[in-house]
């Protein structure tokens, strides 16, 4: 568990970040993977929370990948 915490810690640090340069597509992939680390804690809810915003700039850029990914991560979740 301790491990997953420090994941999630450096994953809102990257969004953090992201977020300073503006780099959607980098935030969406951020945010995919993010939820999938909630898949793999078990925490579905606030999977489909993440994933779902990472969904939601993926469409708006209007790109493939990776919304594949994301459909796949919350069919899972």
């Amino acid at each position: 568990m301790k491990e997953f915490d420090k994941a999630g810690e450096y994953f809102f640090q990257a969004i953090d970040l992201v977020n300073i340069t503006g780099d959607l597509f980098l935030k969406a992939d951020l945010l995919k993977s993010f939820g999938n680390l909630f898949i793999q804690k078990g925490d579905y809810h606030r999977a489909i929370q993440i994933l779902s915003e990472s969904l939601s700039i993926a469409e708006e850029l209007q790109i493939k990948y990776p919304k594949n990914l994301i459909h796949r991560f919350l069919a899972e979740a």
